[in-house]
């Protein structure tokens, strides 16, 4: 007789530990969702957002805030497995254009800073000074000031 009790408790106390044991994680069914493709009723638990397997499928379509990755391990991953961009597209010193869906360089954006119409040697033109306007291919030199004036490295010639 004990021995048929203490069975029936076991059995009891392992049913209660196993139906303990189910999935809390996953959201619970509402019902039919309004977005199914089918209409139909879920299987029972919402599926949620379909897992990233490569970059592409986390990609938001801006440039300028940088490639978002697909790490679905990572502790910082959003429910698709997505990690957004470790810093922006473009470096410090460069603007974002994200209509052009690339970043502008200084060059880009102003390659002849001084406006006299030369672009500067840092951006493949042949200003030497593009801080001056004065200093540029071309300039008439100003005898014994010691610069050169029309960038070909040569000091107050024709003086």
């Amino acid at each position: 007789m004990l021995r048929a009790v203490l069975r029936l408790f076991f059995a009891t106390i392992l049913s209660l530990a196993l139906l303990a044991c189910g999935d809390d994680d996953a959201p619970l069914d509402a019902g039919v969702d309004a977005a199914a493709e089918d209409g139909g009723p879920d299987a029972g638990r919402d599926a949620g957002p379909a897992r990233c397997i490569r970059d592409a499928d986390c990609e938001d379509d801006v440039f300028c805030n940088g490639r978002e990755r697909c790490l679905p391990d990572d502790l910082a991953a959003d429910d698709r497995g997505c990690v957004g961009a470790d810093a922006p597209a473009c470096a410090e010193v460069e603007t974002c254009d994200e209509e052009l869906g690339r970043c502008l360089s200084e060059c880009d954006l102003e390659g002849d800073v001084d406006d006299d119409g030369a672009v500067s040697i840092a951006c493949g033109g042949a200003d030497c000074d593009d801080m001056d306007d004065t200093i540029f291919p071309g300039a008439d030199e100003v005898c014994a000031d010691e610069v050169d004036q029309d960038c070909d490295d040569r000091l107050d010639e024709g003086c």
